[in-house]
């Protein structure tokens, strides 16, 4: 079982408008709610690779409620901490004339010393049961730099393996603690170690640094260049395609899933975390690679299946229109039947809009992919009889 950390969970609202104009009334075109938070974003890609996922941190009233309630499709179990103000939101708004984004991010609630104590023990008792524990993100106000270092310490001392992602104070105090595995990217790296990394060379040098001060597996973000891996077992280099990202939201965090996903936190139970693993591979370029499908119908969902693996984990109560057989089905079900909004799941599953999600949509329907059930918002979607497994 994977559990995450999310200390400062939100809602994600996303906005489309055409020409956002400051200071005037800009309306909305197209709208979509999702659980955000660092470690939330490892959660997704994580359960739609077909782990056991259990996520905790903070949550607060009626918006900690529907973060919750939104992460029941992608088959997450929530486990969090409730407080009694209100989660935070972060409003990203995109402009599809000027192709510009702003973002407004709260801060959230502030959580108390007594609290983030009664958080530790919740803690304490759910990592008994994790194989893996990825920790990733902000705090909420009220904690400081010790947070995720005394987290950390709670799951050395049950023997567990665990993942620290974060930036700044949080990470330069929580590797005093010798988590199994942390992701700097280059920046954060020159932090640590006050080193210049101007080449690959000097970017190794300062992760072999940080890898003999105790962290067991330093992976080192390079963005689009991929990313490499400092071990006891050598230095490891993963590269990935170019392509053209659809959208770079999540990117560290599915590495991060890519990581946790693999049994004994290795690539396939030896070497590196992830360095080999389907996941790892596609993972600097996030969500943006799912977009990737074929020219026909039938080799389009063949796409979507090797893209996300061939264990797509559903829930017992995940839709109600089939039961999935092939593995086509599987992935049809899962992308289009899996929730009371099937269009805004299959959004957040492949990481691009509303408009371009009902354009593949569309596609597949023009096609003979797949066939509608229903009409309006909650329409739903099966396989197609004659296409085939």
């Amino acid at each position: 079982m994977i559990l995450t950390v999310t200390l400062n969970a939100a809602i994600d609202k996303r906005y489309v408008v055409e020409g956002y104009q400051v200071g005037e009334v800009n309306r909305v075109k197209e709208c979509a709610y999702t659980p955000g938070g660092k470690g939330l974003n490892v959660s997704k890609p994580a359960s739609i690779a077909g782990a056991e996922v259990v996520a905790t941190g903070f949550v607060g009233g009626h918006a900690g409620n529907y973060i919750e309630d939104a992460l029941k499709p992608f088959g997450i179990k929530s486990e969090f901490y409730h407080l009694e103000e209100e989660s935070r939101s972060c409003i990203n708004i995109w402009d599809e004339v000027n192709h510009v984004q702003t973002e407004f991010l709260e801060s959230g609630f502030t959580v108390s010393e007594e609290e983030f104590k009664g958080f530790e023990k919740h803690f304490t008792e759910l990592v008994k049961n994790a194989d893996v524990v990825a920790m990733s993100g902000s705090v909420p106000k009220g904690l400081d730099g010790t947070a995720y270092q005394r987290l950390v310490r709670i799951c050395k001392k049950a023997g567990k393996k665990v993942i620290l992602d974060t930036s700044g104070k949080l990470l330069e105090m929580g590797i005093e603690a010798k988590p199994t595995m942390i992701k700097p990217n280059i920046d954060e790296i020159r932090m640590l170690t006050g080193k210049s990394c101007d080449n690959f060379q000097d970017m190794v040098d300062a992760a072999k640094q940080i890898h003999a001060d105790g962290v067991e597996i330093v992976a080192v973000s390079l963005g689009g260049d991929g990313s490499f891996v400092v071990c006891d077992d050598g230095i490891f280099r993963a590269r990935v395609p170019k392509i053209d990202a659809v959208n770079t939201v999540g990117c560290g965090d599915s590495m991060i899933a890519g990581a946790s996903a693999v049994p004994g936190v290795s690539a396939d139970g030896g070497g590196p975390v992830g360095a080999e693993s389907p996941t790892m591979r596609n993972s600097e370029h996030g969500t943006g690679t799912v977009h990737r499908i074929g020219a026909r119908g039938a080799d389009r969902l063949n796409d979507m299946v090797g893209t996300f693996g061939k264990n797509v984990a559903l829930p017992a109560d995940f839709g109600n229109a089939i039961r999935p057989q092939s593995q086509l089905e599987k992935i049809t079900y899962a992308l289009t039947v899996g929730g009371p909004q099937p269009t805004s799941y299959l959004a957040v599953v492949l990481g691009l809009g509303l408009t371009r999600t009902r354009e593949i949509l569309a596609s597949l329907v023009k096609d003979g992919v797949i066939e509608p059930i229903g009409v309006g918002r909650g329409r739903k979607y099966r396989l197609a009889e004659h296409t085939g497994s």
